[in-house]
């Protein structure tokens, strides 16, 4: 996807009154800790190619490389632990718990 078909689906999104959906820190953890996994990767679904990167745990806390993004107002945020994909969408900017670097 370009950067004007991402403007155009938020700009949608936004006239839909549609709301922010951040990454959620709290479920991400929890997911790689449940899959004994110290890396994966977050993106926002269909959106993957431009917003893809390496999300860490290591001692209880997440880091990633910033992606320039910490949600959307019309893509899911998504965590991939080796496949297998889960959403992590939040509507509560609160609940980012993510150090971007």
């Amino acid at each position: 996807m370009d950067t004007m078909q991402a403007f155009m689906k938020g700009e949608c999104a936004r006239a839909n009154g549609d709301n922010m959906t951040y990454f959620d820190g709290k479920k991400i953890a929890k997911l790689m800790k449940e899959n004994d996994v110290t890396t994966a990767e977050i993106y926002l679904g269909s959106d993957r190619g431009y917003t893809e990167t390496t999300v860490t745990l290591e001692k209880g806390k997440l880091s990633a490389p910033g992606i320039g993004v910490d949600g959307s107002i019309w893509a899911t945020p998504m965590l991939d632990i080796d496949g297998e994909e889960f959403e992590v969408g939040s509507s509560s900017e609160k609940n980012m718990t993510i150090n971007f670097t």
